[in-house]
């Protein structure tokens, strides 16, 4: 769901073509994956809190900007994982 995460060599091959079919999934449905990730944990009441990663403050300002009490229904992406070969759910995997 990482946006920078595409365009970079680290990432296998397998998990590419993963990543290309759920931005594909988001921009036809108009979902922004940010929204996506935190809208998904965010009515788990298995998580206490969210720990994210972040490179400079705009950053930090779009995630805090996400709103979690507005929760919506978002189409979701469970073909997209039945199609994903296991393999790429472990990274230790990755190889």
């Amino acid at each position: 769901l990482i946006p920078n995460l595409r365009s970079g060599n680290n990432i296998p091959k397998g998990l590419h073509s993963f990543q290309d079919k759920l931005y594909a999934y988001f921009e036809q449905h108009n979902i922004n994956n940010l929204e996506y990730a935190v809208q998904f944990v965010a009515p788990s009441e298995s998580i206490d809190y969210f720990l994210f990663g972040v490179d400079n403050v705009a950053q930090l300002e779009e995630i805090l900007s996400v709103e979690i009490d507005n929760y919506r229904d978002i189409p979701s992406i469970e073909q997209l994982i039945l199609e994903l070969d296991k393999k790429w759910i472990d990274p230790r995997n990755w190889s």
